[in-house]
């Protein structure tokens, strides 16, 4: 599951309703996902802390984390702890919704507040965006593309118009090659676990001995470490290990049924 934040995924919770579940089970699932990535967070902590890591967009918020539910209850849910915590572990919350009935915790703790048209709950949004009492009736004013933000950094609010981007749909059969695609280019940048070595890789190590004392010698090196002797190409003897290595066992074994020979 953790491996699932490793990459840019999209998660369609509306499928558990259309199926036949109810708001709870869409409610419990994404708690279920954002638990992990609580977890995820928690482990790697904020000891290398170098900006944003990872984004996690959330629409429909007001579903997911209503005023109503955080008012009845006095524990927060896993998107009200990502906003309150997981600042400083580099996890960047995007909470979208068409109207401010959001849990003030995540309110509170919003950045950056945008606000496009609306024509509900104008007090509390002329509280957020810090605005003046006479302002509040712009909110209602901004035409399709503009918007009011309130920024931390920035002193005061202002206005800004977005361009405007005509709604496509894919159709399955785009949707499906997309998500072939994706998980090709997945499978490439992944090093498979057993993956067979070259034939180069997987020959005989080779290396380089003193014939004088049989000690391995360094490369390019010119003098063996061992019995000091000034070396030449030609007093290298160049072996494979496997074939050096059996050969010292049969000439201590050749030492050793000498010495009995002798005791005899």
């Amino acid at each position: 599951m953790k491996e699932l934040f490793n990459h840019r995924i999209l998660l369609d919770l509306s499928s558990i309703i259309r199926k036949g579940g109810e708001k709870e089970d869409a409610l419990f699932f994404l708690n279920m996902i954002l638990k992990y990535l609580w977890d995820k967070n928690i482990e790697m902590g904020s000891k290398n802390y170098e900006g944003i890591k990872h984004i996690t967009i959330i629409e429909d918020a007001q579903y997911f984390a209503p005023q109503e539910l955080s008012s009845r209850s006095k524990l927060t849910s896993y998107i009200e702890d990502i906003a309150l915590l997981l600042r400083g572990t580099g996890e960047c919350l995007i909470s979208l919704a068409t109207r401010p009935n959001i849990s003030r915790e995540i309110l509170a703790n919003c950045g950056i507040l945008v606000s496009f048209q609306i024509h509900m709950q104008k007090d509390l949004m002329q509280e957020l965006l810090n605005l003046k009492g006479w302002q509040k009736e712009y909110l209602a004013m901004l035409k399709r593309g503009q918007c009011i933000i309130r920024v931390n950094s920035v002193e005061k609010p202002f206005a800004m118009e977005t361009e405007y981007v005509k709604r496509s749909w894919l159709s399955e059969d785009e949707i499906l090659e997309n998500n072939n695609a994706i998980l090709e280019r997945t499978r490439k940048q992944e090093k498979p676990k057993n993956e067979i070595k070259p034939f180069e890789e997987n020959q005989p190590e080779v290396k380089t001995f003193c014939e004088f004392c049989g000690n391995e010698i360094e490369k390019n090196a010119d003098n063996c470490a061992e019995c000091s002797t000034t070396l030449s190409e030609k007093d290298k003897e160049i072996e494979e290990f496997d074939e050096f290595i059996e050969e010292i066992f049969l000439a201590q074994k050749a030492i050793d049924e000498c010495n009995t020979d002798k005791d005899q």
